[in-house]
């Protein structure tokens, strides 16, 4: 995961789910478990352990009840885990929305990279061929 600043921008340093346990989700576990340790909630880039460029799957999200799955494979270095930290409100046809009711799984590069010399490049060139794919794959 990559330690943020005050402002929250990346620092340059990683920091290892094994010092903030409620970001430590290589054990299953509920998504909310543990949201109220991480201060707003989630909105922190993990960084794929394995990550080389090709396609890796490195999150499977499920739920209990339905037993619905999404797998998240991807070529990128990083995702963004958001958990909806601010949408309190009315939502299409009138449903309540509350924070927290929702997660986003967002790959990317690692954010700020361009500052970091120690992050993988995000920079891109003519000469550099852009391509890189994401899987969300549904099921039970």
């Amino acid at each position: 995961m990559l330690k943020l600043t005050s402002i929250l921008i990346p620092s340059g340093n990683l920091c290892s789910v094994d010092e903030k346990k409620a970001f430590d989700f290589r054990v299953p576990k509920l998504i909310g478990k543990d949201i109220k340790e991480t201060g707003l909630g989630y909105d922190h880039a993990y960084c794929i352990d394995s990550y080389n460029g090709s396609l890796v799957e490195f999150a499977v999200l499920k739920d209990p009840a339905s037993g619905r799955t999404m797998t998240v494979s991807t070529t990128l270095p990083a995702c963004q885990i958001y958990t909806a930290n601010f949408i309190d409100g009315v939502g299409k046809n009138g449903y309540p929305l509350k924070s927290h009711d929702a997660v986003c799984m967002e790959t990317e590069a690692y954010p700020d990279a361009p500052n970091h010399e120690n992050f993988p490049s995000c920079i891109v060139t003519p000469e550099k061929l852009y391509h890189e794919t994401t899987v969300y794959k549904f099921g039970f």
